[in-house]
């Protein structure tokens, strides 16, 4: 559970990063807002394989290793 939390934390920044708010990034990942407020704001849920899956098909796509890892940059380049 404390990689979760980590890459939670992570995820956090990235969305303050891109000057997001969580609906925002949410409907830029193509998903129901709701389902990332919940992913982010419960302990005890992971990050699901759709979730790691968007991030990596967003316009602008997520790093899953620095997501995951915290090494490397946020974004890939």
């Amino acid at each position: 559970m404390e990689k979760d939390n980590e890459i939670k934390t992570r995820l956090k920044e990235l969305i303050k990063q891109r000057g997001h708010t969580v609906s925002g990034f949410a409907r830029e990942m193509d998903l129901k807002p709701v389902h990332l407020q919940v992913t982010l704001g419960d302990a005890n849920k992971g990050i699901s394989a759709t979730m790691y899956r968007a991030l990596a098909e967003m316009k602008k796509p997520v790093n899953i290793n620095w997501l995951i890892t915290g090494k490397g940059g946020s974004d890939f380049v």
